[in-house]
């Protein structure tokens, strides 16, 4: 069952890779939903090339291994992104993509090598799979809710100080303040768009340029505390790929890997 374990391990990173990266697009950056599901493509096409790896390239061990590490790699990426936009995400999406080609082909091929009836076992192997992602959603989801409810505080909180900090009249603040308000009640639980807030700028050309400098402060502060709620969840899944290695040395001792 070593290779069934570590499926199930490295599945319970795929659901991070695909469920959290689509949320931190979609929900965390406010990419619409077509633009999320265009740059999440980048991860099945570089994991349906890898998975067409000739096995004369490396043994089914090596192949088990690298992959489960590139997948780990991927998702620290991710989990350490520098910047809200899509094009960071791009590298370690290639990353989770060539690793989990690579290695779930591997651990599929190994645990059905030389197992009969064949049919059978290859249930087992896609019910740990499926389990594996279910299992990972279960853990992760609780952590990213819990962290981007700390991180939205923490950016009401950073927007707030921005917006007493600005060199704005007082009457000026006040009405921003309550339009930022009744903008973030208004988006509930998401995370908030804060520049329909600022209009209309105002007329005086100081007072606008200040304005505008503030809105893109408070968007950034917004941004960035977005981004950051998700690294907990997705370094967990690097850690359950990394996990995933402990199987597959263990199969290696049973079965020529």
């Amino acid at each position: 069952m070593d290779c069934e374990q570590a499926l199930a391990l490295i599945s319970a990173a795929l659901a991070a890779a695909l469920f959290l990266i689509v949320l931190l697009l979609t929900e965390g950056w406010l990419y619409s939903p077509l633009a999320a599901a265009i740059t999440v493509t980048v991860m099945p096409v570089t994991a349906a090339l890898s998975g067409r790896v000739p096995p004369a390239l490396g043994s089914l061990r090596s192949r088990a291994v690298g992959g489960a590490i590139a997948v780990a790699g991927g998702l620290a990426g991710l989990a350490l992104l520098p910047g809200a936009a899509a094009g960071w995400t791009v590298l370690p999406q290639i990353l989770v993509g060539a690793g989990l080609g690579l290695t779930l082909g591997a651990l599929t091929e190994t645990a059905l090598r030389g197992r009969s009836p064949q049919a059978i076992h290859g249930g087992w192997t896609i019910a740990s799979r499926h389990a594996g992602v279910v299992v990972g959603l279960l853990l992760l989801t609780p952590v990213f809710t819990a962290d981007l409810e700390t991180e939205r505080a923490d950016a009401e909180a950073a927007g707030t100080a921005a917006l007493l900090d600005a060199r704005l009249p007082a009457r000026a603040k006040i009405q921003l303040a309550g339009r930022i308000a009744h903008q973030i009640k208004a988006e509930g639980d998401k995370v908030p768009r804060i520049a329909p807030a600022f209009e209309p700028l105002p007329s005086d050309p100081a007072e606008r340029a200040e304005t505008v400098s503030l809105r893109s402060q408070i968007e950034d502060e917004v941004d960035a505390a977005a981004t950051h709620a998700f690294s907990a969840s997705f370094l967990i899944a690097a850690a359950f790929a990394l996990a995933a290695l402990i199987p597959i040395a263990i199969a290696r001792r049973r079965v020529q890997l």
